[in-house]
C-alpha cells in the first residue's frame, strides 16, 4: 500500500488512513525513514499490514492492525528504532507483531487477538513487551525464539498454544504478567533458555502453568501460579532451573513436578491444595527442594522412579494421604523437615525405595508418621515422630530400616511397629510417651540396640509371630504395663538391658514366646520382674533381678521357662514364684534376701528347681503347695527367717540332694503333702530341722542327714504318716524324733544318734511303725511311748543313752519285739495306770542299772526277753 525507502532522507506521517487488500504489505518502511503510523485501518493486505526494517525510526500507535495474511506488525533489524503502542492486532494469518533480526522495539498497550498464529514472535531480537492483552490467538501468546526481551505487565490468556514460550537460548524477563487459561502450557521455556519469571499470575489453561524443558535454565520467583489442568512448575530434559518463593495452587497434575533429566533449585515456594501431589520429583538426581511450605495436598512431596534429589527445611502440612513418599526405586536425602497433621502418613515409602531421612519433625499423623513398606530399605537419623493419632514408625512386607537417635513420642498407638517379615537396625533412638506399646515387632527381626523405651501407656517393647531381633543395652522403664512382651513363637536375644520400673512386669513371655534373656538389670518392677505364662518358654540366663514390688520371676499356665545363673534378690516379694500348672528348670540361681518366700511353688505347677542357693529371705525359703509337683535337687537353701522348706496342701514335690540349713525357723515342714525326700543335708536350723503334720501328709522321707538343728531333728504331727526310712538323724537340741497328735509314721531302718532330749518319742494318741533303726547315743532316753500312743516298735537296736533305752508311760500301749537294748541306765523302764505293753524277744543287756523296771501300776506283758 505505502512503501518508504529511507535511504531518500523520507520523513513520512500516515494518520487516519486506511489501507486495505494490498497483494503485498500494507505500510513497509526501510532505509533511514523517520514514520509515524497513527489511527490507521490496515485490513486484510496479503503481506504484513506494518513491516519496518533497516535504520527506521517509527512510531507506530493506535492503529487497528487486522485480517493480515502474514504478521500484523513486522518490526526486523537491529538498526531499527520502533515504538508500538496501542495498537489493536487481530485476526492476522502470521504472528500478530513479529520482531526478528535482532530488533528491539518497545511493544505497549496493544491488544493482540484472534490470530491464527502466535501473538507476539520475538525470533533474535530484544526490547520491551509491556501491558499489552494478547489472546485467543491460534497458536502461542508470546513466542521468544534466542530473544533477550522485557516481557512485563501484560495479559496473555486463552491463546491455542501456550501462553509464552522461550526458547532457543533466549534470555528475557518475565515480570507481572498474566498468563492465564491457554490450550497448552500457560509459560514454557526450552532450548537451553535462561530467563526470569517473576511476579506473574499463571492461571488455568488445559496444560501446564510453567514448565522448564530441554536445558532451560533460569529463575522462577514470586510467581502465583493456579488452577492448571496440568502441573503448577515442570522441569523435564536437562533443564536446571531455581523456582523460588512462587505460590502453586490448585492444579491438577501437581504442583511442582521434576521428571527424568531434570534439575534445579526449589525453594520457599507455597505448594498447596493441587491433585494429587504437591511436588513430584521422577526419575531426578540433581534437584534440592528446600524451605517451602507444602500444603492441603493429597501427597505433598513424592520421589518416584528412582529419583535420588535433597528435600531439607520444607514445611509440609494438612496433607491428606502422605506429606512425603518414596517410591519405585527412590533414595532421597529428606532432612530438616517440619510435617504436621496428615490424614494418612507422614512419611511413606513403598515399592523398593530407599531414603535417608535425617532430623525431622513429623507430627500429629493420623494413621502412621513413617510408614514403609514393598522391600523398601529406608535410614532414620534424628527424627521426631511424634503426636501421631495411631502408629509412630510401621515398616511392613519384607521391608528394612535403619534406625538412630530419633525420638518417637506421644503416638496414639505403637511408636514403631514391624510386621510382614521386616527387618529394623536401631540404634541410641528415644521412644516415649506414646498410648499404646513402645516398639510392636510382629514377623520381624532385626536389631534394637541402645534405646530408651519409656512412659508408654501399655507396653515398652512387643516381640511377636515368629520375631527374632536382638534387644541389647536397652533401657526400658516406666511404661504402663510391661517393659519388653515376647509371644506367639518370637524367640529374640535380650541382653545387656536395663528393665526397671515397669508397671506390671519387666519382661513378660506367653503364647510359645521363646526369648533368650542374657546379662540384663531386671528391678524396681512395680509388680513382677519377669512374667511367663500362658505356654511361655524362655531361657533367662546371668540376669540380675532386684528390687521388685512382686516376684522376682513369675511362672504360671504352662509356661516352661529355663531359668539359669540369675541372681535373684532384695524384691518385696517372692523371689520365684510358679503356680497354676507352671513349669520350667531353675539352676543354678542365686536367690537372697526377698521379702517374701524365695521360691513358691503352688496349683499344679511342676518346675525342676537345681543347684540354686536360696538364702536370707525374709519368710520361707522354698514353699510348695496346693498339688504342686515340684522337682527341688541339689539346692542350697539356708538362713530363711520363716520354714526353708515348706510343703502344703496335697503338694507332692521330689526334694532330693538338697542342702537345708541354719534357717531361723524349720528346716523343713510338710503340711498334709506328700512327695519323695531324699539325701538332702538338714542341718543348723533354729526351729525342728522337719517337720510333717496334718493327716494327708504321706510322703517318703529317705537317707537324708538331719543333724545339729536347735529343736527335734524330725517332728511328725497331726495324723500324718509318712514313710521314714534311712535317714541319719544327730545333734539335736531337742528329740531325734517326735511323733504325736495320732501321727501314724514308718520309722525304718534310720540312725537316731546324739539328740539331746531324746532319741525318738511317740506319743499323744499316734501310732506307726518304728522298725530297724539305730537309736544310739542320744541324751535322757533312747525311745519313749506315752500319752496313749501305740507304736510298733521292732528290731531297733538302741545303745549307749544316758539315760533308759525304752520308756513306755502314761496310757501308751506299744507292741515291743526284737528290739536290742545296750548300755543304756535301764533298759526298758514302764510305768503310770494305763500302761500296757507287750515286750517280746527284746534283749536289754550292759545296763547300769536295770534291765526292765515296772511300776506305778503299769501292765505289762513279758515274753522271750533277755
Amino acid at each position: 500500500g505505502i512503501m518508504v525507502d529511507g535511504s531518500r532522507g523520507v520523513n513520512l506521517w500516515v494518520v487516519d488512513s486506511k489501507i486495505q487488500g494490498c497483494r503485498d504489505h500494507g505500510i513497509k518502511a526501510s532505509g533511514a525513514a523517520h514514520v509515524v503510523v497513527d489511527g490507521c485501518d490496515l485490513n486484510g493486505n496479503e503481506g504484513h499490514n506494518i513491516s519496518i526494517s533497516g535504520e527506521v525510526t517509527a512510531s507506530i500507535g493506535d492503529n487497528k492492525v487486522h485480517q493480515g495474511q502474514a504478521a500484523g506488525i513486522h518490526i526486523t533489524g537491529s538498526t531499527c528504532v520502533a515504538t508500538v503502542k496501542g495498537n489493536t492486532v487481530q485476526g492476522n494469518a502470521g504472528p500478530g507483531i513479529l520482531v526478528d533480526n535482532g530488533a528491539t522495539p518497545k511493544i505497549t498497550n496493544n491488544k493482540v487477538t484472534g490470530g491464527k498464529g502466535y501473538g507476539i514472535l520475538l525470533h533474535e531480537a530484544g526490547g520491551v513487551v509491556d501491558r499489552n492483552k494478547i489472546a485467543q490467538n491460534g497458536d502461542h501468546g508470546i513466542m521468544c525464539d534466542r530473544a533477550e526481551s522485557q516481557i512485563t505487565t501484560n495479559d496473555v490468556s486463552h491463546n491455542r498454544g501456550c501462553g509464552m514460550v522461550l526458547d532457543n537460548h533466549s534470555q528475557c524477563l518475565v515480570e507481572g504478567n498474566t498468563v492465564a487459561n491457554h490450550t497448552a502450557t500457560n509459560i514454557l521455556v526450552g532450548g537451553g533458555s535462561n530467563p526470569r519469571v517473576s511476579v506473574n499470575f499463571i492461571g488455568g489453561g488445559a496444560g501446564s502453568g510453567l514448565v522448564f524443558t530441554d536445558g532451560a535454565t533460569g529463575i522462577a520467583s514470586q510467581n502465583t501460579i493456579q488452577g492448571a489442568k496440568g502441573c503448577g512448575v515442570e522441569i523435564r530434559k536437562e533443564a536446571d532451573p531455581r523456582v523460588l518463593d512462587n505460590i502453586i495452587t490448585e492444579c491438577k497434575a501437581g504442583g511442582i513436578v521434576v521428571s527424568v533429566g531434570g534439575m534445579g533449585l526449589i525453594s520457599e515456594n507455597q505448594v498447596c491444595k493441587n491433585h494429587p501431589q504437591g511436588v513430584l520429583l521422577s526419575g531426578c538426581t540433581e534437584v534440592t527442594v528446600i524451605k517451602n511450605r507444602i500444603m492441603d495436598e493429597q501427597w505433598g512431596l513424592v520421589f518416584n522412579n528412582g529419583a535420588r534429589c535433597v528435600a531439607r527445611e520444607n514445611l509440609l502440612e494438612r496433607c491428606n494421604k502422605a506429606a512425603i513418599m518414596l517410591t519405585d526405586n527412590a533414595d532421597p536425602e529428606v532432612a530438616n523437615n517440619t510435617i504436621e497433621d496428615t490424614q494418612h502418613y507422614g512419611v511413606l515409602v513403598q515399592a523398593q525405595s530407599k531414603g535417608t531421612f535425617t532430623e525431622n519433625d513429623i507430627a500429629c499423623s493420623r494413621a502412621a508418621g513413617v510408614r514403609i513398606i514393598g522391600e523398601s530399605q529406608t535410614v532414620l537419623i534424628g527424627n521426631v515422630v511424634r503426636d501421631g493419632k495411631r502408629l509412630g514408625c510401621l515398616v511392613e512386607e519384607h521391608s528394612q530400616v535403619t534406625m538412630s537417635k530419633n525420638q518417637l513420642y506421644q503416638n496414639g498407638e505403637a511408636a514403631l511397629r514391624l510386621t510382614g517379615q521386616s527387618r529394623v537396625t536401631a540404634e541410641a533412638d528415644l521412644v516415649y510417651g506414646g498410648f499404646g506399646d513402645g516398639i510392636e515387632m510382629l514377623n520381624s527381626s532385626g536389631t534394637l540396640s541402645g534405646l530408651e523405651v519409656h512412659r508408654n501407656a501399655k507396653s515398652g517393647v512387643v516381640v511377636s509371630e515368629g520375631s527374632d531381633p536382638e534387644i541389647v543395652n536397652c533401657d526400658v522403664h516406666d511404661n504402663s504395663i510391661s517393659g519388653i512382651v515376647v509371644l506367639k513363637g518370637a524367640h529374640p536375644h535380650v541382653h545387656d538391658c536395663d528393665l526397671h520400673n515397669n508397671e506390671l512386669s519387666e519382661l513378660a513371655c506367653k503364647e510359645e514366646g521363646d526369648p533368650l534373656v542374657e546379662d540384663c538389670q531386671v528391678h524396681h518392677g512395680k509388680r513382677t520382674g519377669i512374667a511367663v505364662y500362658t505356654n511361655g518358654r524362655g531361657r533367662f540366663f546371668k540376669n540380675d533381678i532386684y528390687s521388685n514390688c512382686g516376684p522376682g520371676v513369675r511362672v504360671s499356665a504352662n509356661a516352661h521357662p529355663e531359668v539359669k545363673d540369675n541372681t535373684i534378690r532384695h524384691g518385696l516379694d517372692t523371689g520365684v514364684h510358679v503356680f497354676d500348672h507352671g513349669k520350667g528348670v531353675f539352676e543354678r540361681n542365686k536367690i537372697f534376701k526377698n521379702g517374701g518366700d524365695g521360691v513358691r511353688v503352688r496349683s499344679l505347677a511342676e518346675p525342676t528347681i537345681v543347684n540354686n542357693e536360696i538364702e536370707d529371705g525374709h519368710a520361707k525359703g522354698v514353699f510348695i503347695s496346693d498339688q504342686a509337683k515340684a522337682v527341688l535337687e541339689r539346692n542350697h537353701i539356708r538362713r530363711n527367717a520363716q520354714a526353708n522348706v515348706q510343703v502344703s496342701n496335697k503338694a507332692k514335690p521330689r526334694i532330693f540332694h538338697n542342702h537345708i540349713s541354719d534357717g531361723q525357723a524349720e528346716g523343713l515342714v510338710i503340711s498334709n503333702a506328700s512327695g519323695d525326700y531324699q539325701y538332702n543335708d538338714v542341718k543348723g536350723n533354729a526351729g525342728d530341722a522337719w517337720r510333717i503334720e496334718g493327716k494327708f501328709s504321706d510322703p517318703k522321707v529317705a537317707s537324708n542327714q538331719i543333724h545339729d538343728g536347735k529343736g527335734d531333728g524330725l517332728h511328725i504331727t497331726t495324723e500324718a504318716y509318712p514313710e521314714v526310712k534311712t535317714n541319719k538323724i544327730s545333734a539335736h537340741a531337742g528329740l531325734g524324733v517326735f511323733v504325736e497328735a495320732k501321727a501314724n509314721p514308718v520309722v525304718e531302718n534310720n540312725e537316731i544318734t546324739e539328740n539331746q532330749s531324746g532319741g525318738l518319742r511317740v506319743a499323744f494318741e499316734s501310732t506307726g511303725h518304728v522298725r530297724e533303726n539305730q537309736i544310739h547315743n542320744n541324751r535322757t532316753f533312747g525311745l519313749t511311748a506315752d500319752t496313749n500312743s501305740v507304736p510298733v516298735v521292732v528290731r531297733n537296736k538302741i545303745n549307749n543313752c544316758q539315760g533308759p533305752g525304752m520308756i513306755i508311760k502314761s496310757g501308751a500301749r506299744p507292741q515291743v519285739e526284737h528290739n536290742e537294748i545296750t548300755a543304756c541306765t535301764v533298759g526298758v523302764r514302764l510305768s503310770d495306770p494305763g500302761t500296757e505293753a507287750r515286750v517280746f524277744k527284746t534283749s536289754c543287756s550292759g545296763t547300769t542299772e536295770t534291765g526292765m523296771h515296772i511300776t506305778h501300776k503299769a501292765r505289762v506283758r513279758v515274753e522271750e526277753c533277755h
